[in-house]
């Protein structure tokens, strides 16, 4: 968790700088504000690398999605849920607005 954060912080990091350039009305050089964007950005690539570094349920459910995007371009058929995810089961918090708070597996097996 503290990785995640971190890799937040420092992408988000130029974001801020450019803020200050603002208050103080001050133009922040173009190109500064050019690669502070593209660093900005560059979080919406790693949320996805490092949750599924940290989470082997993401990383079973990320694999599964891509092999269905592919199948479904290339194959143009359904695509089964692997075994290890029927069973899982996702309890959301509908007052922290549908984040999940806890899964269990409803199956007899685990997810070792």
């Amino acid at each position: 968790m503290l990785l995640i954060a971190s890799v937040f912080y420092v992408t988000f990091l130029p974001t801020m700088v450019l803020v200050i350039y603002h208050i103080t009305h001050k133009k922040p050089p173009e190109t500064f504000t050019f690669y502070s964007m593209r660093i900005t950005s560059l979080v919406v690539l790693a949320n996805p690398l490092l949750y599924g570094l940290s989470n082997k349920i993401y990383r079973i459910g990320c694999w599964h999605v891509l092999k269905s995007i592919v199948q479904l371009m290339f194959c143009c058929r359904k695509v089964p849920v692997p075994e290890r995810l029927a069973g899982i089961q996702v309890e959301c918090n509908s007052a922290a607005g549908g984040i999940p708070v806890s899964t269990k597996a409803t199956r007899s097996h685990s997810l070792k």
